[in-house]
């Protein structure tokens, strides 16, 4: 009976003992449950209107996170075109010392910065369960060593292709041809000294800002389109062939050239003759105005037009080159400035050459002798850029 007693006592005492430590675990398991759960996460997302890569966070991370993660993560949106909230951005960056130039980013903790869908997507989630877990930084993965070398390349390669293509333009047979004349009509005018520096100052700007103004709606209208991936990868390659085309066609044109002793006549790719007309009486009726300047002026704004025709082969693939040009420091306005700077410097130089008077005669074979090189830059160039919009 004692022997009885003594069991069951132990047997009680086990019980009791098991479930005094059920109930321990229990109480401190949810205490642990609540302290973590209690920790929350700043998350903050910078964004672009219209922005491709934004919209596919979006669609796709935004939800997902918020569902795992419900109140743990405070998410914060901040709309990149606004300027304040485009300097908190800069702030963050220049802090963590990150150079990175991406279309959208997201911050986890103020620390970890992820710029792109492809970074987002893949760090986004371990960035914030390092912090949930109060891990400290973790290891994120990284872009190649390389890879800030090959994006400094493609920027020179990008900055010197712009800067040859703006003086490619400047030299083209188009637009030489047609100053040469504009200068043998105000030499036929007798206009020298300080007219002549007043007309070409406002012949130069006119073409410059048309030009320009003529630049950002055509990149404004590329870029908009390039909103459909399929339209932006269609375009390249289709820029890619025709560029290669009109190569082949600058060398035949520079080779018939030289054959024929130079007959213009040979050459393919030239303003067309009745545009050449137009320019031409445009030229003659705006130099009968009664204000010689202000019609000079108007007489850039029309020809520059006019001249478009021609010289588009070398300004639409240099647009399409500078709307690959993308992130929230995108450099593309001011390579657009720089290209149209290049292009006006040939036309400075003619107007500085007739105002130290040179001979209408000598500007005449300038352009026969600059309408040969001018073909064969062309062709270069052409396939210089193909390469580059195939590369970059």
């Amino acid at each position: 009976m004692t022997e009885l007693l003594m069991i069951a006592f132990k047997l009680r005492f086990a019980i009791g003992a098991v479930a005094i430590f059920t109930f321990l675990a229990g109480w401190a398991s949810p205490v642990h449950a609540e302290n973590n759960s209690s920790r929350s996460v700043l998350v903050e997302y910078f964004y672009q209107p219209d922005c491709e890569e934004c919209k596919k966070i979006a669609a796709l991370i935004l939800p997902p996170m918020q569902e795992q993660y419900g109140s743990r993560v405070k998410l914060v949106k901040y709309d990149l075109s606004d300027q304040k909230n485009f300097l908190h951005l800069i702030a963050i960056l220049d802090r963590q010392q990150n150079t990175s130039n991406a279309d959208v980013y997201m911050v986890v903790a103020g620390k970890h910065i992820l710029g792109g869908y492809p970074a987002v997507e893949k760090q986004l989630f371990p960035a914030i369960e390092a912090e949930l877990r109060n891990t400290g930084d973790i290891a994120l993965s990284e872009s190649p060593p390389s890879a800030a070398a090959v994006k400094t390349t493609g920027d020179k390669l990008k900055l010197g292709m712009v800067i040859a293509a703006g003086l490619i333009d400047g030299i083209n047979p188009c637009v030489f041809s047609t100053l040469v004349f504009f200068m043998s009509l105000l030499s036929v005018a007798k206009i020298r000294g300080r007219k002549l520096i007043l007309i070409g100052i406002a012949y130069c700007a006119a073409g410059f800002l048309t030009y320009l103004l003529l630049g950002l709606g055509l990149f404004k209208l590329i870029k908009t389109l390039d909103m459909f991936p399929l339209f932006k990868t269609t375009l390249n390659a289709a820029m890619c062939g025709i560029l290669v085309i009109f190569a082949l066609i600058s060398f035949r044109d520079a080779w018939l050239f030289y054959k024929s002793g130079g007959d213009s006549k040979q050459v393919v790719l030239q303003l067309p003759d009745r545009f050449k007309t137009m320019s031409r009486n445009v030229m003659k009726k705006g130099l009968k105005f009664h204000y010689l300047v202000a019609g000079s002026f108007v007489i850039g704004v029309l020809v520059t037009l006019l001249e478009s025709v021609c010289t588009g082969q070398v300004y639409v693939p240099t647009l399409v080159l500078l709307s690959n040009e993308s992130g929230a420091f995108s450099k593309w306005f001011g390579l657009l400035l720089l290209y149209n700077l290049m292009f006006i410097l040939p036309l400075i130089g003619v107007f500085i050459m007739t105002y130290c008077s040179i001979s209408i005669l000598t500007a005449i074979k300038l352009t026969r002798t600059n309408l040969l090189t001018g073909k064969i830059l062309l062709g270069l160039f052409f396939l210089a850029l193909a390469v580059i919009l195939l590369v970059i």
